[in-house]
């Protein structure tokens, strides 16, 4: 078994003995068929009930974003003049030329 990685100087290599590869892999496979079966009727190991996994907790946050808020006040401002449902925001700290090339 090879293993390629990129380094600073280039391409970086481990090669490992095959037969010690074969036996951490069925190892593994064991261990993981072992997991299986103490699993109870909802899925969860017996060993983990009531504990949340890094992984699970990373995924939760994957699932619901943190909503952005903006970082100042803003002003609806409107695209066209006469026309409310055509809006965009601006700061409200926004002065000067700036601001007057926006709004006008």
């Amino acid at each position: 078994m090879k293993i390629k990685f990129p380094t600073p100087g280039g391409v970086g290599e481990v090669q490992g003995d095959p037969l010690q590869s074969r036996k951490c892999y069925v190892e593994a496979v064991r261990k993981g068929q072992k997991r299986n079966l103490d699993e109870d009727h909802q899925g969860v190991p017996s060993s983990k009930k009531g504990k949340k996994t890094m992984a699970e907790g990373a995924l939760k946050e994957m699932e619901a974003p943190a909503k952005v808020q903006p970082t100042e006040e803003l002003l609806n401002i409107e695209v066209i003049p006469g026309s409310p449902d055509k809006t965009t925001r601006i700061g409200s700290h926004l002065r000067g030329k700036t601001k007057e090339e926006i709004v006008s």
